[in-house]
C-alpha cells in the first residue's frame, strides 16, 4: 500500500474526527490536497459505517405509484394497439396490391370505355391519330394516375380508420 503523501495526515484526521481542528491544522488542510482527500474519504467511511443513506431520497410513494400506473397503462395501450397497427400496415399493402391488380386486369377495358365516351367530342379521332408509341405512353400515364389516385384514397381510408381506433378516448377506462 502506498504511504501517505503528508506527514501530518494522521494528526489532521484525528483532530477532524474529534471536531477539534485548531487554526494551524485548518490552514494546513487548506494547503494540503493529500490531507483534504484523506479527510473526505474518512468522512465518507464514517457515514457508511453509521448507515446514513448516500443515495438521494426516494420520491413520495404516491409519485412512485402514479408513475408505475402510467407505465403500465402505456404498456397496455401499446399491446392493445399492436394488432391495429399491424392491420394498418397489412391493409395498405393489400389495398395497393388489389388496386394494382384491378388496374392491370381492367385498365385496357376502362381505356376503351373512356375512348368511346369521348368519341362524340372528337377525342377518339385525336387518339386514333396518335402513333403507337405515343398511345402507349398516354395509356401508361392514365394507368399510373388512376392507380395513384386509388391508392391515395385507400390509404386515406385506412389512416382514418387507424386514427379513429387509436384515439386515447377509445381506450379510456380500460385497464
Amino acid at each position: 500500500m502506498k504511504e501517505s503523501a503528508c506527514d501530518r495526515e494522521k494528526e489532521i484526521l484525528a483532530a477532524a474526527q474529534g471536531d477539534r481542528l485548531d487554526a494551524d491544522q485548518a490552514a494546513h488542510l487548506a494547503q494540503c490536497a493529500g490531507c483534504r482527500d484523506a479527510l473526505l474519504v474518512s468522512q465518507w467511511l464514517q457515514e457508511l459505517a453509521r448507515g446514513e443513506e448516500l443515495r438521494p431520497p426516494l420520491p413520495e410513494a404516491e409519485t412512485i405509484w402514479r408513475r408505475s400506473e402510467a407505465r403500465i397503462r402505456r404498456r397496455r395501450q401499446k399491446w392493445a394497439l399492436a394488432p391495429v397497427l399491424l392491420f394498418q400496415k397489412f391493409s395498405r399493402i393489400a389495398f395497393f396490391a388489389a388496386g394494382t391488380a384491378f388496374l392491370l386486369a381492367y385498365g385496357p377495358s376502362l381505356w376503351h370505355s373512356l375512348a368511346a365516351r369521348f368519341s362524340a367530342s372528337g377525342l377518339a379521332e385525336r387518339l386514333r391519330s396518335l402513333t403507337p408509341s405515343e398511345l402507349l405512353v398516354l395509356k401508361a400515364m392514365f394507368i399510373v394516375a388512376t392507380a395513384a389516385i386509388g391508392v391515395m384514397i385507400l390509404i386515406a381510408i385506412s389512416c382514418w380508420l387507424g386514427d379513429f381506433l387509436t384515439r386515447r378516448k377509445f381506450f379510456a377506462g380500460r385497464g
